[in-house]
């Protein structure tokens, strides 16, 4: 009796575990459910599948999306990344993937690197670290490891390996989808928010440098450990460096993190460097001075996605009834985005940077819209396109091509009393290939008379 009492009470505190463990990501720090996504999705893919893993920070899920690197190449390469992710994690992130993807291209951002130190200092950032974080050996390391590089000791640092020690309240906070498990319809790709609708102008002291500059000890000690284990253990990973708006000494640092892992034999990726050539326009492809919206993202995704496919020769596996699901994430992808990007942006992302045509306002004849702008300079003619409204909801369609020399173009033949939205991009021809310039994406609307 005494032992099957005892076994009892072991087989009770083993089940309270393991629910208790099971409840814990919907108490953190403000659920995202990007984060969730891309984190428990991931083990939603079938192990040994994808092509590739992108781990690091918020900048990998804004610049890197994965939907249109299938729609491109027909390559699945997964965001395993968190906002504010700590360096500290990068090691633990890149283990607990290669546990399920062992042959797949590791690409590192070393943008998660541009600290002069990996301690933490806010628990926001620390939560967001770990809080997604499938439970694992792995995740009990990482969240030593954060815990020891913070102010937090004793009862404070609990909250950490239990959040809901201190996010026990949230109960009536929660949405629905967060009870339920993560949503792998959009495989890891950004599909709704600011990355949609915001845009800045990067500000004028956006600047590139070559220079190299020291590591802190603790800096150089993580990506000494991040380097031994994919020595160990055969990693095949490549060093990414973005375009963000970084300090001279930030970019040095990842200039000699570049250096580094190259001396150990794995290739580097400076994006930083022939911004002309990606077309990433700093006038109107950022939803702030560290993350691209859906414009800029698409222009990343095309480079990056040529650039692995030219080097790595991953095989095209668009069609394959076993790969239906990446089919039928890009085709529903493409639907959402497609009222807030043109079809040019998707087929070949604008590659010239031009001046933005400043559209004028509208002439309305009846069922008749004469659409008007500006010049711009150096350019070998105009595309306008039209869509029947400015929700947002509706696609983008080209709808007429005029001379350079030409700065307006009548669209006739409308539908009485109805909304329409038009833009107008550049573009120069050469090679006997269009180049697309900038536009403004949001356009300009006229309601024709009834």
């Amino acid at each position: 009796m005494k032992y099957r009492n005892l076994l009892r009470s072991v087989v009770f505190l083993l089940v309270l575990a393991i629910a208790v463990l099971s409840i814990q990501v919907v108490f953190s720090n403000g659920m995202q459910q990007q984060n969730y996504d891309m984190l428990r999705g991931f083990d939603l893919e079938k192990k040994g599948r994808l092509d590739g893993v992108y781990i690091g920070s918020s900048n990998v899920h804004y610049f890197w999306q994965p939907l249109m690197g299938w729609s491109d190449h027909g390559i699945a390469v997964w965001n395993y990344a968190t906002s504010s992710m700590a360096a500290a994690t990068v090691k633990y992130y890149l283990m607990q993937a290669h546990k399920r993807q062992p042959d797949a291209l590791y690409i590192i951002s070393i943008n998660t690197f541009k600290y002069l130190t990996s301690e933490v200092n806010e628990p926001k950032r620390l939560h967001y670290s770990l809080d997604y974080f499938p439970w694992s050996i792995n995740r009990l390391k990482a969240t030593h490891d954060l815990v020891n590089r913070s102010p937090d000791r004793g009862l404070a640092a609990l909250e950490y390996y239990l959040p809901i020690i201190r996010f026990h309240s949230r109960w009536s906070k929660l949405e629905t989808w967060e009870l339920g498990g993560p949503d792998n319809s959009y495989k890891a790709t950004r599909s709704s928010g600011d990355f949609l609708t915001h845009s800045i102008v990067m500000p004028k002291d956006f600047s590139v440098t070559d220079a190299r500059e020291p590591l802190s000890d603790d800096m150089a000690t993580l990506i000494g450990e991040l380097l031994d284990y994919c020595d160990a253990n055969r990693v095949n990973a490549l060093f990414v460096k973005c375009p963000q708006n970084l300090s001279a000494e930030e970019q040095g640092r990842l200039n000699t993190i570049l250096d580094i892992a190259a001396e150990r034999g794995y290739p580097g990726l400076d994006l930083m460097q022939g911004l002309d050539e990606t077309g990433i326009d700093l006038r109107m492809d950022y939803v702030d001075d560290k993350h691209t919206n859906v414009h800029g993202s698409l222009k990343y995704s095309k480079v990056l996605g040529d650039y692995l496919v030219e080097n790595y020769h991953f095989e095209d596996k668009r069609g394959r009834a076993d790969w239906s699901d990446w089919d039928s994430a890009a085709l529903k992808y493409t639907g959402q985005i497609s009222g807030v990007t043109l079809p040019i942006e998707r087929e070949h992302a604008p590659r010239t940077l031009t001046e933005v045509p400043e559209l004028r306002t509208p002439r309305v004849d009846g069922q008749s819209i004469m659409v008007r702008w500006r010049a711009a300079d150096a350019v070998d003619g105009y595309e306008i396109f039209r869509k029947p409204d400015a929700s947002g909801k509706a696609a983008w369609q080209s709808v007429g091509r005029v001379g350079p020399e030409d700065l307006e173009w009548l669209d006739e033949g409308l539908s009485p009393n109805t909304k329409y939205t038009y833009t107008v991009v550049p573009y120069c021809e050469e090679n006997g290939e269009t180049l697309y310039g900038s536009f403004k994406f949001k356009g300009v609307s006229a309601r024709t008379e009834k």
